[in-house]
């Protein structure tokens, strides 16, 4: 899952709070360019998408950030991914066919654990 921001994040080091002007946003997307994720900024990963690629690029940093703090918590040493491997991953899961595929599978998901979504009426 993580593989999927290989060679692909940018990281914003000078973050100074919620952004409410322009000059304020300036550095963020400076610091973006071309790539598609900021991981203090989830919301830019999904810049351009449609909804249901939105929503899967939305949430994809904070489960493989979740997922790593879970492998590192067991204590035990990690083995890293390879370029070659991580490149071939990606590749793979950015593909923009697999998208809708991914998205009914969350509904169902959702469905089965009777979690609410949808727009408010």
């Amino acid at each position: 899952m993580g593989c999927s921001f290989y060679d692909d994040l940018a990281v914003y080091q000078d973050y100074t709070g919620i952004i409410v002007t322009p000059e304020q946003a300036s550095g963020i997307v400076e610091a973006l360019g071309d790539k598609r994720a900021d991981p203090r900024q989830p919301r830019s990963a999904h810049r351009g998408a449609d909804g249901r690629t939105g929503a899967d690029r939305h949430a994809r940093p904070g489960r493989s950030c979740a997922m790593a703090l879970r492998a590192l918590a067991t204590g035990q040493p990690l083995q890293q991914i390879g370029p070659d491997a991580a490149t071939l991953s990606k590749a793979i899961l950015t593909q923009p066919d697999r998208y809708p595929f991914q998205w009914d599978a969350m509904i169902r998901h959702l469905d089965r654990a009777g979690v609410k979504y949808g727009l408010a009426e």
